[in-house]
């Protein structure tokens, strides 16, 4: 039905993006950032570097884009 196509393309949705996050944090981590509730360049830390599940929806919102762009290619590759 609709409804469960819906909610399967929102776990599907969810799951690209936290793999986008996944993804983020190995390149972080190459370079020796931290966690840090406040962002400092200088020291590398950043509020992000968390699990998926520990961000707040806004911020798991962020990696959307990983999930918005497979969708574009999918689209353009029929």
């Amino acid at each position: 039905t609709y409804r469960h196509y819906i909610s399967r393309r929102d776990a599907e949705a969810d799951l690209f993006q936290e793999m986008e996050h996944r993804r983020w944090l190995r390149f972080y981590w190459m370079y020796n950032w931290d966690y840090n509730p406040v962002r400092d360049n200088a020291l590398r830390r950043h509020p992000m570097i968390l699990p998926y599940r520990e961000l707040s929806l806004e911020d798991q919102n962020k990696d959307a884009y990983a999930w918005e762009m497979l969708g574009r290619l999918a689209e353009r590759n029929g």
